[in-house]
């Protein structure tokens, strides 16, 4: 029942509603999520898929995504952040990725 420490969790298939679910999050001790996507083909990540990272991906998630769109600005809102505790981060608007420092 050890749960797999990791210092980053890239989100499979670009986050998407199908391939993230609780019990993948409760097998993980994880405190960084990754979302790579631009979201022009399918439209990820899924607004599920997020919402499931920050309910059960641990105390105080940070989202990490490469790239600021309409479908994952949505948590870069403060009112929400405040009420579910978790951190989110995008690349600056003239970066086309982001760097982590593990």
């Amino acid at each position: 029942n050890a749960r797999l420490r990791l210092d980053a969790f890239k989100l499979p298939h670009h986050g998407s509603n199908a391939n993230i679910n609780r019990d993948i999050l409760k097998k993980v001790d994880c405190a960084r999520y990754l979302f790579s996507t631009n979201g022009t083909r399918f439209k990820h990540p899924d607004r599920e898929a997020v919402a499931r990272v920050i309910k059960f991906g641990g105390h105080e998630p940070e989202l990490l995504f490469n790239y600021r769109t309409e479908f994952n600005s949505i948590w870069d809102n403060r009112r929400l952040i405040k009420r579910y505790g978790y951190s989110v981060s995008y690349p600056s608007a003239s970066d086309t990725g982001q760097t982590i420092d593990l």
